[in-house]
Parts: C-alpha cells; structure tokens; sequence
C-alpha cells in the first residue's frame, strides 16, 4: 500500500509538472536525456463487465551518438529505466491480442542497455539488452495504433520486447532495393542467459518510394506446448507498409506458428493511418486485427483512433476498441473499450 501511494504521488507530481515544463521552453533537457510517460485511462465494458482502470509506463535514460569513434566511425551508446503500474484491461476481458501496448504485470526493471555502430562500411552492429520489435517485425505505419498487435504480431513467440527486452546481437545492412536484418538474443526466461535463444531475419525490400515489403523468419529453441514438453519452434511473417498520398499510409501485416505451441495459429492485420501536413494537426487511423485460434474459431479486434498533438511534447490520443468474441468461444462476451492516451515526451 505505501508504494503504490509513492507511485501515485509520483505519477501526480509529473502530470501537475507538464504545464511549467511545456511552458519554460528556454529550459529543455540535453539531447542526450530523454523520458516518455504514457498514462492510459480505460472504460471496459461488457455484459457483465463495466470498469474504469488506469495505468501508466514511464521510460527515461540516456541516449548519445559520439562522432569521431575509431576515425569517422559513430558510437551510440543507450541506456534506459522502465516503470509500468496498473491493472490490464486484458485481465478484464480475456482476449488473446492484447487492447493496449502497455499492458503487462507490474515492475520496474532496467530496460534497455546497448552499443551500436558501423563496421567496415558494411553494415550497423548493436551489442546489449534490447527489444527486438524497434528492429523487427514491426509495421512502421502501425506504430501510432496503441493495441498490442499493431507492435508485431502474435504468433511469433518468444520474441524480445516489452516487458522483457533480452541480451543480443543485431547486424543490418542497407542497399538502394533492399536492406536485412538479422538478430539473435538470450531467450524470454533469463534475459542474460544464452541456454535459450531467439533469432530472427528480415529481409525488406523497397518498391520505388511508395512501399516496402518485409519478408521475416524466426527460430526459438526452448517454447511450452500444450504437452507440456518444451521443443524448439519457428516459423515466417510477412509486412507491407505502402503510402496512398502524402499524408495517408497504411499497412498489412501476416504470421502463422505452429499450433502446438500457441492458442493462435494464424494472425493478420490491415490498417490506414493519416498524418498531419504540419506538427500541430491532428492524425488518426483505423484497423483490424484477425487471429484464428486452435479451436476454429477466430478473435477480431478493431481500433480507431485519433491523436491530438496539445503542446510541443504533449499529446492526447482517445481510442475506441472493439474486441469480438474474445478467445474465439461462441459465447464469448464482446468487450468494447474506450481509452484515453496521455503522452508526454521529453
């Protein structure tokens, strides 16, 4: 109880703070210090579920770029705190996809530690804890959407991210036509240890300036069945990121996994954002989300949102989701979620 007050009163001293922080423009932070805090209230609503939640995940730390390293080689070096307090509105609902990005169990951890630079002209290196989905199998255009399918999608277990980024190896090359990636990290049960592995490669290939076309495979040595053996497992996944105008893009994302490892054996997603022409405009998007699971039944989650930038580092993002016939059961009780996104970058 006392420290879920500390926390709370945490919370309430950052948010009380934003007006003097936003308004003090001649005092910033260095470029090298950030911090982000997403504050997310909920209404979840059902037949027999009406409740307000609220949660919120806070990051800061450290991000540098020194020039000059070993002659005209960059060295960026990042390290970062994390924090997330709150229920899940999936606790609520039961869905298999996840309604918000930012929904886990409680902790406060050290987050991100990595080294990153070029080698020999060829190709980027990063050495460190990361979270593999800022490089991997994550739709660009979906970015802005805060449900947890629009990140990656779910069938590609054991994959580093949030809440668990884990100790790896990234090497990415980039041409004119096509740019790979490939990654491997310490597995999802011990992030520093190399008994389990994830690994990962994507091949991107670029159509004029209109598109890109990933293409992905992915291997983890130790998974649970339903057995309750534990086996290796991979599989493939597939992204098109394509812009309609200047400021309309959208995105189609696909995964499968082997269904003795994972209630979700197929997954696909299509969505349609809009930016803004200027920083102050308001931007948006509309999805869908389809898992068919193991039980031949299948999951739907829609999303709609709008993001309305109010100050230079503060926007507000209301979002309104539907979720049919969570884990697939014909009686399933369909959950629509209201939300409101606070987000504060510094």
């Amino acid at each position: 109880m006392i420290k879920q007050e500390k926390i709370w009163k945490f919370l309430v001293f950052v948010l009380v703070s934003i007006p003097s922080v936003v308004a003090a423009s001649a005092v910033e932070l260095r470029d090298n210090v950030f911090a982000t805090l997403d504050l997310e209230s909920s209404f979840v609503s059902t037949e027999i579920v009406n409740k307000g939640i609220t949660r919120f995940k806070l990051d800061f730390g450290y991000d540098q770029t020194f020039f000059g390293f070993f002659g005209d080689r960059e060295l960026r070096l990042h390290a970062s705190y994390s924090l997330r307090y709150g229920p899940s509105a999936s606790d609520l609902i039961g869905d298999t996809q996840g309604v918000s990005n930012i929904d886990d169990d409680e902790y406060t951890k050290l987050y991100e530690i990595f080294i990153g630079t070029n080698l020999f002209s060829l190709f980027d290196i990063k050495i460190g804890t990361m979270d593999a989905t800022n490089d991997f199998a994550a739709p660009e255009n979906g970015s802005q959407f805060i449900n947890g399918p629009a990140g990656s999608s779910p069938t590609i277990l054991g994959i580093p991210t949030f809440p668990t980024p884990t100790l790896g190896v990234l090497i990415h090359t980039d041409f004119d036509s096509f740019d790979l990636r490939i990654g491997h990290y310490s597995g999802e049960t011990n992030r520093v240890s190399f008994e389990e592995t994830f690994s990962i490669a994507e091949l991107g290939l670029k159509i004029k300036e209109q598109a890109v076309i990933k293409f992905g495979v992915w291997r983890d040595t130790e998974q649970s069945k339903f057995d309750g053996a534990l086996a290796a497992v991979g599989d493939f996944y597939g992204i098109l990121d394509y812009d309609l105008s200047e400021n309309i893009s959208g995105f189609f994302q696909y995964g499968t996994v082997d269904p003795g490892f994972s209630e979700i054996e197929r997954h696909w997603a299509i969505g349609l954002t809009w930016s803004p022409m200027t920083s102050s405009d308001i931007s948006g998007g509309i999805m869908m989300s389809h898992a068919k699971l193991i039980t031949e039944t299948e999951e739907r989650l829609y999303e709609l949102f709008v993001s309305v930038p109010l100050k230079k580092r503060f926007s507000l993002t209301p979002s309104l989701t539907l979720i049919r016939r969570p884990v697939g059961g014909e009686g399933s009780l369909d959950a629509t979620v209201l939300s409101i996104r606070f987000n504060l970058n510094l």
